[in-house]
């Protein structure tokens, strides 16, 4: 009689990949996600260093404006006066004017006041205050003595 192989060996089983498969898509998908996130707070962080950027820049040549009013108008002042070299300078104010929309005129877009200090043409020092208007051209548009 023949003898029969009763030792069958199982199938041996596949090795299921499934699971892994699931977590490589878990791990794509929340990086695809999170890069979406970081690309939005990125495009709002630079519209705010944009407008941040674009503020300074204003300020800076608004700045740069009032030290020019102001140059031309202490430069104007020392050659009106009778003795340019005893020009001491008090206090000085610069500033930007709102317009006055009812008046005929122009207003003045920069105002320079300037305290001082000077010898008159008798060789007395005195106190006087004298106010610049400029346009946005700035050009000196005005001046006149206070008080």
């Amino acid at each position: 009689m023949e003898t029969e192989n009763t030792n069958i060996e199982p199938k041996p089983k596949k090795k299921s990949y499934k699971w892994l498969l699931y977590v490589i898509g878990a791990v794509v998908l929340i990086n695809i996600i999170g890069q979406i996130i970081n690309s939005s707070k990125t495009s709002e962080q630079k519209a705010r260093e944009s407008e941040t950027e674009i503020h300074n820049k204003l300020v800076e040549s608004k700045e740069d404006s009032l030290t020019k009013a102001y140059i031309i108008s202490k430069r104007v002042l020392k050659q009106s006066l009778k003795d340019p070299d005893s020009y001491e300078e008090i206090n000085a104010e610069k500033f930007f004017v709102k317009p006055d929309l009812n008046s005929k005129t122009p207003s003045p877009y920069i105002q320079v006041v300037i305290k001082y200090r000077a010898k008159n043409s008798f060789g007395a020092f005195n106190i006087e205050r004298r106010y610049f208007n400029f346009n946005k051209a700035m050009g000196l548009t005005e001046t006149e003595k206070l008080d």
